[in-house]
């Protein structure tokens, strides 16, 4: 009995959480740069490209940012704008690809702008656009490889991927089609520049996975759904990756089950000590840039538990 594409062998193969979403929870925060305005006109979406950093927003991809992306196949323009509007452009150049891939494929390459000359206007930077086709496009791609993810692991042939991308004395067999789908997938991942990126918040130091892109988390949630784990986040306790069971707070230390309780309270112990000397030693010099230099922590710390002492009335 065959399966019809789409969610339903998705979920026979195991891709899908039990709600059905494609999309690992991921200890990491990505900031890319967002539009302050997204508009659909003559069939694809506008944005201006800003000089200054203002337009950039802090976010933490969805658990359906996949499975939604994926979907815009078969949607119409508005609801193509609207997901466009909640996470902002995929990075599109003229040849419908992340225009990253000169890094890849050495052609030298950037956002598609709008006019000749292109339209700017004082304070922005340049009018830019990606076609809804373009977009579709990426999507497509993005649920054909879903569909074959699915169907590999299952140990169907695909016979129309096969046809597509054969080359002469190729037989379609389950290998060549485990490789084929390994190299498409890792096409997305160095189209996305997708890699390792140590990162620190309010003194914490993290491993996050991505790049500041759209693109680049959805490649990122893609390459976890082809090899079906549970997800990834680092343990503040031992330092080692772990499979969370829930989709981890960016803004919170994350244990694994091994450090787990013991750990949490561990460190909060040393953190409640670490405030009752930075309250301390407030009170005395009357600075906090003087209590980080004494206690050789970042002034940022020392700020935070200076906001947390009481009001003297």
């Amino acid at each position: 009995m065959m399966t019809h594409e789409g969610p339903g062998i998705w979920n026979e193969a195991a891709l899908t959480d039990d709600e059905g979403r494609l999309d690992r929870p991921l200890a990491a925060r990505a900031v890319w740069q967002m539009p302050t305005e997204v508009r659909l006109r003559h069939g694809r979406l506008e944005f201006w490209r800003h000089r200054t950093d203002h337009s950039y927003r802090r976010l933490t991809p969805s658990r359906d940012l996949l499975t939604k992306f994926a979907g815009l196949v078969a949607s119409d323009e508005k609801v193509v704008l609207k997901y466009a509007q909640r996470w902002g452009p995929l990075g599109l150049c003229d040849h419908d690809v992340p225009f990253l891939h000169h890094a890849v494929e050495g052609r030298p390459c950037g956002p598609t702008r709008v006019g000749r000359p292109p339209i700017a206007e004082p304070g922005k930077h340049l009018l830019c656009c990606e076609s809804i086709a373009s977009w579709k496009k990426c999507a497509a791609e993005a649920r054909e490889l879903v569909n074959l993810s699915a169907k590999t692991h299952l140990g169907q042939l695909d016979r129309e991927w096969f046809l597509a991308r054969a080359e002469t004395g190729d037989k379609h067999t389950l290998g060549w089609q485990e490789r084929s789908l390994v190299r498409a997938i890792n096409r997305w991942v160095e189209l996305g520049d997708v890699n390792v990126w140590v990162t620190v918040q309010n003194g914490r130091f993290d491993i996050t996975l991505g790049r500041a892109s759209l693109f680049s988390a959805l490649a990122t949630q893609l390459a976890f759904a082809t090899v079906r784990t549970r997800g990834f986040a680092v343990c503040v306790g031992c330092g080692r990756s772990f499979y969370p069971g829930r989709r981890p707070n960016p803004s919170r230390a994350n244990y694994c089950p091994t450090c787990g309780r013991s750990g949490a309270l561990r460190d909060a112990q040393r953190r409640r000590r670490l405030k009752v000397r930075v309250q301390k030693l407030f009170r005395e010099l009357g600075s906090s840039r003087g209590v980080a230099r004494q206690l050789g922590i970042d002034v940022s710390i020392v700020n935070k538990y200076i906001r947390a002492m009481p009001r003297r009335g």
